[in-house]
């Protein structure tokens, strides 16, 4: 049986060459030309269209993916090709590849309930996924008028800006650029930022966010961006903006957290007020 690499479905057109019968045993080969893209690379279809079985729950979390011999009969193309399919959804993390066993699929989207203020680790637990975070960058600044203005009067005179890769299951997820007050950070901050979770070290020092206010919208990656995702730049993604407070109402967190949505569904539980 061929698959459609447009619909993921099994082609039933798929026949033999003319003037020949089909071979009773033999599995059906597709009609490239009638069946595939030109305008995409061929390795890049069939990715998709296995990633569709995957986010349509045809291919379960934890369950190997068909074998390489079966997706090259199957899809009517070479291994190299198939090869280079599995290894666009291993970098986009939705499958992992075992040496000697074959591709898995990897568990599905974290669900982040909006409205809740917990930390990245926490949330990855909660989920079964080991999280692990990278810190790229850790700089000293005067903080941007923008800034300011956030932080409200009086504005810190310097701020510390962190920029971090999350990962969950080794596979990027998150892009976090955090500003913070110079006086939230302590001499062990770089080693607490790469090892623990930020509001974790706040908390022993006093700083935990009580509220915090998120603003999200969608946005298409910048190349730089991309490149720490593991991502084609354009990369459709979500754009959080936290302004995290104190109990007393101070200004004690600037986040911009760019997060993948293969990675993230999220969630909103909208209490009706009034009539409809």
């Amino acid at each position: 049986m061929a698959i459609d690499v447009q619909s993921g479905k099994p082609d039933t057109c798929a026949a033999a060459s003319p003037g020949t019968a089909p071979d009773a045993g033999a599995p059906a080969r597709p009609r490239a030309a009638a069946r595939y893209r030109r305008s995409v690379p061929l390795y890049l279809q069939i990715a998709q269209t296995l990633a569709d079985q995957i986010t349509q729950g045809l291919q379960p979390p934890g369950l190997p993916l068909p074998s390489e011999h079966q997706l090259t009969s199957l899809f009517g193309v070479s291994r190299v090709t198939v090869r280079a399919a599995l290894a666009e959804l291993s970098r986009r993390g939705m499958i992992e590849r075992r040496h000697g066993a074959g591709s898995f699929v990897r568990a599905s989207s974290i669900r982040r309930e909006m409205g809740a203020l917990i930390d990245f680790r926490t949330e990855a637990a909660r989920h079964g996924r080991v999280a692990s975070t990278r810190l790229l960058t850790l700089t000293r600044r005067a903080p941007a008028i923008g800034e300011r203005i956030r932080f409200g009067l009086p504005a810190p005179p310097q701020i510390w800006e962190a920029l971090r890769l999350k990962l969950l299951n080794g596979v990027p997820a998150m892009l976090q650029r955090t500003v913070l007050p110079e006086t939230a950070l302590g001499a062990d901050a770089a080693e607490a930022l790469r090892s623990g979770s930020l509001y974790a070290y706040l908390g022993q020092r006093g700083l935990r966010p009580a509220t915090a206010e998120d603003v999200v919208e969608a946005v298409a990656l910048e190349a730089a961006a991309a490149a720490h995702l593991k991502l084609p730049p354009g990369s459709p993604v979500f754009r959080f903006l936290r302004l995290g407070r104190l109990a007393d109402g101070k200004a004690i967190e600037l986040t911009e957290s760019l997060i993948r949505s293969d990675s993230y569904k999220l969630v909103f539980n909208p209490r009706l007020g009034g009539q409809a």
